[in-house]
């Protein structure tokens, strides 16, 4: 009886899922007929996708709670602007001028990473990326001893550094340029692409648009995955991420 309960469980079809397979259908029918073009159809695909995306991501906000309200952004700076202003507006001085901290450091980031690059990248038989990701593995290191009862701004600071440095240096994938630590550059490259694919039939910009959804799931993944360490292990979850940068220092080489 218990399994057959959980077996019915497991089938159970919300409203979304129901009007997903209609609305799949619906198209599909169209297409097969001839009344609709087969681009409608990877549309179709496209919009579910993103909506079902969508949905998982505002169940998951409601199922799990950060360890605090961030109060500033370590990586989103146009969030920090905002709130920069948001704070001036509601004349809360003090908050307002702790905003330019993290802008100034991911500015500092950025003209570190390209001085560096212009003093070493010369070298050669050394691969200035892999010493980059050996930097970032242990910077993050460190954030990961500062306990939870520490201020935030500290670490704010210096993952907004690191995220800075690795926006910088890390600028291609597949030789396609784009954004390893922010998603609307990327959202946008891949609807270009679509665009290119479905009004010219042209297949390198079919591949390069599923490129850049790769890389958007890459950091959905990560968000998920992040939720759940965070909440398992605190602070010490971002040792993860030291793990992945060293585990891709020896691909580096193999490059």
């Amino acid at each position: 009886m218990d399994g057959s309960k959980n077996v019915k469980q497991g089938l159970r079809v919300g409203w979304f899922e129901a009007a997903a397979l209609v609305a799949f259908g619906a198209v599909a029918t169209l297409v097969l007929t001839g009344e609709l073009d087969a681009v409608a159809l990877i549309w179709t695909l496209v919009l579910i996708y993103f909506v079902w995306m969508a949905r998982g991501a505002i169940e998951q906000a409601r199922r799990f709670r950060p360890v605090e309200p961030p109060g500033t952004w370590a990586v989103t700076l146009w969030a920090n602007i905002a709130l920069m202003a948001l704070a001036f507006a509601r004349g809360d001085m003090p908050k307002a001028l702790s905003y330019p901290i993290p802008i100034l450091s991911f500015f500092v980031g950025i003209v570190f990473a390209a001085q560096l690059r212009e003093r070493i990248s010369g070298i050669r038989r050394f691969r200035w990326e892999a010493a980059i990701l050996l930097m970032e593995a242990a910077l993050l290191f460190l954030v990961g001893l500062v306990p939870l009862t520490y201020a935030h701004a500290p670490v704010n600071v210096l993952v907004t550094f690191i995220c800075a440095v690795q926006y910088e240096i890390f600028r291609e994938t597949r030789g396609l340029p784009y954004a390893s630590i922010f998603c609307t550059g990327n959202l946008r490259s891949a609807a270009e692409h679509f665009h290119a694919f479905a009004a010219k039939r042209d297949r390198t910009a079919g591949e390069a648009c599923l490129h850049y959804i790769l890389v958007i799931l890459a950091f959905a993944v990560g968000v998920f995955g992040g939720a759940h360490l965070s909440n398992l292990l605190g602070a010490r979850s971002i040792w993860v991420c030291c793990l992945m940068l060293f585990a891709l220092v020896p691909i580096m080489f193999k490059r």
